[in-house]
């Protein structure tokens, strides 16, 4: 009886601390409480019921982190999501293993301390050499765990876990120093841009457009500051769902891009500074590039009209991308087919929604805005970077570094 509740406490504890680890990560993510309650309660109902089916915990833990980062929806890509279980993962089987030898107390703690260092090391290697490829360190922690689990199964001796975890180590070691000595890659990062409130400012013409759609469309309606500013970063579709009924959204857009169109001439401008930063950045050799949510002709139109166009090597708009932001599958599918990987690009934003989507793919995230309002939501969702004067740019790229959002770890 002693054995069980000892073996329960040491399962649960290994549960509690990974669960922990997972919901600290996606917390740094930027991802909102509710969604990280939901993602761990369905994670353990996974672990229980897959224990009760094929009656090994850690084989249970594994599968159950696997499914739950692909089948659980979270506004981060599953690749990534992927990652944060996979580990944590090892640090919680590190405790579920001792569970499965008769070894003395203290070759349990050093095991277990083993595999840490092992878990530390491994990360530091392949979250510098290999993160370009999503999952690769989720999915290669939970390969050793297969491996470490598979050993001890068989052999049914600690001193097999142990020598794997030595082994682990000095893997790990070999590694560090590998890539310690690599020396950086100076080809230079790819550089993309929301549109609006980042380098041309639609503040006055996006306003102005929803007053009259509304006037037009739902006169009588007065829209409060508040929701205006609420119109910044979702797509139309969403926007004009919170109004009309869905059947209509699809003209009352027609008639969003009829007005828009028509008030450019007379309310659109571009950011300051921001055509000399852009044609100074385009000259020093740096690829550029346009992610929006807002329609492809639409973002061509503000491109052309201010003097953008000619320095931009790619533009995505609304139908380019399969999923728009804040999902960070349009900023993944504008770096793969511009032949960037992806610990090689920055994204510039204005709006919380553009740093969520950065940081859901671990791009390099910079906030800019001259907006007092939208300035706090910006810093809230916290950005790797923020800058107040577009000029800034040019000094940021100086910095020597590895350009991927490090508050992943």
């Amino acid at each position: 009886m002693e054995n069980i509740i000892l073996w329960a406490l040491d399962i649960g504890f290994g549960l509690l601390l990974m669960t922990w680890g997972v919901f600290t990560t996606f917390q740094k993510w930027g991802i909102e409480k509710q969604q990280r309650f939901k993602a761990i309660a369905i994670y353990w109902i996974f672990v229980l019921l897959l224990t009760a089916l094929i009656k090994q915990v850690m084989v249970a833990m594994v599968i159950a982190a696997i499914l739950v980062a692909f089948v659980f929806p979270i506004e981060i890509h599953s690749w990534r999501a992927l990652d944060a279980w996979g580990l944590w993962l090892i640090v919680g089987v590190a405790f579920v293993l001792g569970t499965n030898t008769k070894a003395e107390f203290i070759m349990r703690i050093i095991s277990i301390l083993i595999l840490l260092g092992a878990f530390v090391l491994i990360r530091q290697v392949f979250t510098r050499k290999f993160y370009s490829r999503f999952g690769q360190v989720g999915m290669l922690s939970i390969l050793f765990v297969c491996g470490a689990i598979f050993l001890c199964s068989q052999a049914g001796e600690k001193s097999i876990a142990y020598w794997l975890n030595i082994g682990l180590i000095l893997l790990s070691i070999v590694g560090f120093a590998y890539v310690s000595m690599k020396k950086k890659s100076n080809a230079k990062p790819l550089l993309l841009f929301d549109l609006d409130g980042t380098l041309i400012d639609s503040q006055p013409l996006v306003f102005e457009t929803f007053r009259q759609v509304f006037a037009t469309l739902k006169p009588g309606y007065p829209l409060s500051d508040e929701e205006l500013y609420s119109f910044f970063g979702p797509t139309l579709e969403t926007t004009f769902l919170r109004y009309f009924p869905e059947d209509e959204v699809e003209s009352v857009i027609e008639v969003y891009q009829q007005i828009n169109r028509k008030l450019h001439a007379t309310y659109l401008k571009e950011m300051p500074y921001a055509l000399e930063t852009i044609a100074a950045l385009d000259e020093q050799g740096y690829v550029l590039g346009i992610v929006s949510n807002k329609r492809h002709a639409v973002v061509e139109l503000g491109l052309e009209q201010s003097k953008l166009k000619p320095y931009m090597r790619a533009v995505y708009g609304k139908e380019d991308q399969p999923a728009c932001k804040p999902k960070p599958d349009g900023l993944i599918h504008a770096a793969k087919q511009m032949g960037y990987k992806l610990d090689e690009v920055l994204y510039f934003g204005d709006n919380a929604a553009d740093i969520q989507a950065a940081k859901g793919t671990a791009f390099y995230s910079v906030g800019y805005t001259l907006d007092t309002v939208q300035k706090q939501s910006l810093l809230n969702a916290k950005p790797c970077a923020f800058i107040d004067d577009l000029r800034k740019i040019k000094d940021l790229l100086k910095e020597d570094r590895i350009w991927i959002d490090k508050s992943i770890w």
